[in-house]
């Protein structure tokens, strides 16, 4: 059974916040600035990574294009916010499964009331909605397994469950959509899993068979800039190959200590770290 290495817990800071709106382009260089003058005094060499939700990432793209000489793509790392490419992904979901009965399967199965699960196809919260697609996963799963075994018990037939998988899928327009249910909640899973354990491989391998499903339930912003995002990280081996060897050792994301050293993107990180300032200061009011 492969074992994922557990990396040290990262240190985690936060920088004054701007008074300012960061959809813009002046405030974005300015990040990008102080970013970089940060990163320069902290470990002087070091190439500036900086992660942003997809609008902050496209206006981030664009300065890199007109300042090369200071934030081109030689010099500066640019990501797409994995906390917003999993709420993406949940939305693609949500557009395929909208108006199959998934919502109305699992009121009647107990696990939401009826306006808990409509609230999945519009990914309200986060975290519940992605319980709800692994309650889904699992259960397709079981129920695929239980028909292929059902059918190799009866008919003595040799095929695999890839080779009936495919030949169900040509006879019923039903199995093949439920099929596709299936491939896209795992290639969810596979990315929060590439997340968790900070495999680079993983989180490209995962990204790359998103993408057409970006294009295809029509989610324009993210079809046209997850692309980018994934070329960026495959060109890591000839621009900035010292950054590719620390994701590749599992520096992809940030490893907190509690519960049991999970490892999150730093979106979700400063999510949090804003949510617990928050907490703070409604405590102090």
């Amino acid at each position: 059974m492969q074992t994922a290495v557990i990396q040290p817990a990262a240190i985690n800071a936060l920088l004054p916040l701007f008074l300012d709106s960061a959809h813009s382009v002046a405030m974005i260089k300015h990040s990008m600035e102080m970013v970089k003058t940060t990163v320069q005094y902290l470990n002087p060499g070091q190439t500036p990574i900086l992660s942003a939700d997809q609008l902050l990432y496209a206006l981030a793209k664009q300065i890199q294009r007109v300042w090369p000489n200071d934030f081109g793509e030689d010099h500066f790392v640019l990501m797409l916010g994995g906390l917003h490419i999993e709420m993406a992904i949940l939305k693609v979901l949500g557009d395929w499964l909208d108006g199959s009965g998934w919502t109305s399967a699992l009121v009647q199965a107990g696990i939401a009331d009826t306006g808990t699960a409509d609230s999945f196809i519009k990914v309200c919260h986060v975290a519940r909605t992605r319980h709800a697609h692994q309650v889904t996963a699992a259960s397709l799963y079981a129920l695929l397994k239980e028909a292929y075994d059902e059918y190799t018990s009866e008919s003595g037939s040799q095929m695999t469950l890839e080779q009936w998988c495919l030949a169900q899928a040509q006879q019923s327009l039903m199995f093949n959509y439920w099929l596709n249910s299936l491939s896209l909640e795992i290639l969810l899973l596979l990315y929060i899993r590439s997340i968790r354990e900070g495999n680079f491989q993983l989180y490209i391998e995962s990204l790359s068979k998103i993408t057409p499903w970006m294009f295809a339930l029509d989610h324009v912003h993210y079809s046209r800039w997850l692309p980018i995002h994934i070329r960026d990280m495959m060109s890591l081996t000839n621009k900035h190959p010292e950054v590719l060897e620390e994701f590749h050792a599992g520096k992809l994301s940030s490893t907190k200590p509690f519960p049991s050293f999970q490892q999150w993107l730093l979106t979700n990180v400063m999510s949090r770290i804003m949510q617990r300032l928050k907490s703070l200061e409604e405590q102090l009011d």
